[in-house]
């Protein structure tokens, strides 16, 4: 397989791809901590539900958790190592 290399221009900058979300604060801010501690830059975003899915699941926040589109595979080999009561509790994005 042939290796691609990572560009960095103006078209691949800003573009942020969405990693995870999560229902609850202290497991995103273990997951942050984990990913920075493993050189995977991430930012965490707080969203407030609406009235029909606070209905449905009973939480009224969703902490979104998102990555450079550049470093998405390394960020999900690092939460392979996850420990499992963690990540049981993260809902992955699939690209």
């Amino acid at each position: 397989m042939k290796k691609r290399k990572l560009t960095y221009d103006r078209k691949n900058m800003a573009n942020d791809v969405v990693l995870c979300t999560t229902e609850n604060r202290r497991i995103s801010q273990c997951t942050t901590d984990f990913l920075m501690s493993h050189s995977v830059f991430v930012s965490r975003d707080e969203k407030r539900n609406s009235l029909l899915e606070r209905l449905r699941s009973g939480c009224d926040t969703l902490f979104v958790i998102s990555v450079n589109r550049n470093e998405y595979t390394a960020a999900r080999r690092v939460l392979d190592d996850l420990e499992p009561c963690y990540r049981k509790r993260l809902t992955l994005n699939i690209i």
